[in-house]
């Protein structure tokens, strides 16, 4: 049953209408001269349509473009990625080839949202391909990667798609626990599903579609479980949400699902009633979705209707095994037993209990396998997380060592740093005293200079007072010289006067 809400959401979230006509499509990438947004468009559309109808026409175009982008990691890991598309439904060894080439191509791109969302396309596919080898351990694996790097790409881009990528991924982890009968993690899931729809803008049409594939998914757990009271309240959510606006598919699916809970809980007269307004709507479709077949089956064996009962429980059977699902086939073989024992034909009866202990068997091994293999790898990982610690201890030495080291050289650094910058403000201080001492110097010289100056004004000043003095005494002593003269011409000689006065005294004054 999940099948057919994965299908729905699948074909609402990622299949595009091309509007383009294929042949316009070739030409744009044919005669582009420039290899331009138009042209990479182009590629993604041709290499999508191709796909889609697993045509290896796309590798053509795979090829052309890592020939015209040989240096672009991007372009050239985005085509490596579409040919590993188209190899998983071809060959999935080639596909994983591919694979492996497009992340070694994301490596050499810088981080960005566009090698997170490189990254996450990748292990999504590889999660794809392990869930069609039953490998459901593995498959979680890469869905977990898918979940880490698109939550990288939605944390550091405004970009819608991603947002969308990411509650995609939730449901196929939720569904995939879900087919593994792992219940109630898978009910966890889903409800931390709706949680994160609720948080995101929720008008959205992709937010819806998913909201209401949650639903359904949720309704299949609670009516797995029995709880067929609770598996009606989601799938009458389901319902609500498409019964004015959906498509005619999408109404069947819940509608479906809410008849089936009915008759499964014995409310023959209400399942029975809400069927035939389901059947009239298929009966406008070319095809019963399988799980209409199973419950038309038992609310009619439920009625004691055998043969029509029988009916469309070989419808079921017919469906089940095209698709290839043993749940189904074990389901369809083991009503079939039953149908064909009621009205005693045991040969078919034999047929198809044989049939349904084979498809019992090959279900109990594959989960048998599984778990060895879950085992396995648990033991692988924990080996891993053994020698990842061994690591992480010598590396952490080899870090704490790096660390003494680096702090060494940081105090020889700050040690240094100290004794340079010491040196530098003494210098520095040096320099100031000098400074301050040249400027008294060259005060004092000036001063010097002054007085000097002065001095020599003062010294100059003095000779010639000198000299002038001088020439002063000169001229009172030739006064003196010529008084003298005069005064010897005037007056009578001294033997004159001595022999005048020859008996007195006489005091001369020279």
């Amino acid at each position: 049953m999940n099948s057919f809400y994965s299908l729905i959401l699948f074909s609402a979230v990622f299949t595009n209408v091309y509007a383009k006509n294929i042949d316009s499509l070739h030409n744009v990438f044919e005669q582009s001269k420039q290899l331009d947004s138009s042209y990479y468009k182009a590629f993604d559309e041709l290499t999508h349509h191709y796909i889609k109808l697993e045509s290896d026409s796309c590798l053509y175009y795979a090829d052309k473009l890592i020939k015209d982008y040989p240096d672009s990691a991007f372009r050239v890991a985005m085509a490596f990625r579409k040919k590993a598309n188209y190899f998983k439904s071809v060959n999935r060894d080639s596909s994983y080839f591919y694979i492996e080439k497009s992340l070694n191509e994301v490596k050499n791109i810088k981080n960005s949202s566009r090698k997170w969302e490189m990254f996450y396309m990748c292990y999504d596919l590889f999660s794809f391909n392990k869930k069609k080898e039953k490998n459901f351990y593995e498959s979680l694996r890469f869905l977990d990667s898918s979940l880490k790097y698109v939550n990288l790409c939605k944390q550091n881009s405004p970009e819608h798609k991603y947002k969308i990528h990411y509650l995609v991924f939730m449901y196929r982890y939720a569904y995939i626990l879900d087919d593994q009968e792992k219940s109630n993690e898978a009910l966890s899931y889903c409800l931390l599903l709706l949680d994160s729809i609720r948080v995101l803008d929720s008008s959205y049409y992709d937010h819806k579609k998913i909201e209401n594939s949650t639903y359904g998914m949720i309704g299949v757990i609670f009516q797995n479980q029995q709880e067929y009271d609770s598996a009606i309240y989601y799938f009458q959510k389901s319902y609500n949400m498409v019964k004015d606006q959906g498509y005619l598919i999408d109404k069947v699916i819940p509608l479906h699902n809410i008849a089936e809970n009915y008759i499964l809980k014995e409310d023959f007269k209400t399942g029975l009633k809400i069927l035939n307004e389901v059947k009239s709507m298929v009966d406008s479709l070319k095809s019963n979705p399988t799980p209409l077949y199973y419950t038309y089956a038992r609310a009619y064996d439920s009625l004691h209707q055998d043969k029509i009962a029988l009916e469309y429980y070989l419808k079921f059977y017919e469906e089940s095994k095209k698709e290839d699902n043993l749940s189904k086939i074990k389901k369809a073989t083991e009503a079939l037993y039953y149908s064909y024992k009621k009205i005693n034909d045991s040969k078919q009866a034999l047929t198809y209990y044989k049939e349904y202990i084979s498809a019992r068997d090959s279900i109990d091994k594959m989960k048998a396998s599984e778990e060895t293999l879950k085992r396995a790898l648990q033991r692988k990982y924990e080996l891993k997380v053994q020698e990842d610690s061994i690591k992480n201890i010598e590396r952490e030495k080899l870090n704490e060592s790096q660390l003494a080291l680096s702090e060494t050289k940081i105090k020889d650094t700050k040690n240094l740093i100290i004794v340079v910058s010491i040196v530098v403000i003494l210098l520095m201080l040096f320099s100031v005293i000098v400074y301050i001492r040249y400027k008294e110097s060259v005060k004092q010289k000036k001063i010097i200079a002054e007085q000097k100056e002065q001095v020599d004004i003062a010294f100059n000043q003095l000779d010639e007072k000198k000299v002038e003095l001088e020439k002063k005494n000169t001229e009172i002593m030739d006064s003196i010289n010529y008084a003298k003269y005069i005064q010897k011409a005037l007056l009578p000689s001294k033997e004159s006067i001595e022999n005048f006065f020859e008996n007195q005294f006489i005091l001369l004054f020279t």
